[in-house]
């Protein structure tokens, strides 16, 4: 409450910052508890496997864990 927002907004920062530059993209659905999974689903060049993030809308969960289902029975995951 003593601090101006922009001082707020720094301090926020600074705490997600390491998180935020692993993986800028994941975090915000672990902080806002939307469902999403990262799948491999291709292979570089280099041997490196390729996700891909899928979101769905709260309390989608099945959708993403059907769709995973799916992909692995079809042979769809690369490694």
């Amino acid at each position: 409450e003593e601090l101006p927002t922009s001082d707020l907004a720094e301090l926020v920062y600074q705490v997600f910052k390491k998180g935020l530059l692993a993986s800028p993209f994941a975090m915000i659905y672990n902080l806002t508890g939307q469902p999403a999974i990262s799948l491999p689903l291709h292979t570089c060049q280099n041997g490196l496997p390729l996700g891909v993030q899928l979101i769905a809308n709260k309390g989608e969960e099945a959708l993403l864990i059907g769709l995973s289902a799916y992909l692995e029975r079809e042979d769809r995951f690369h490694y």
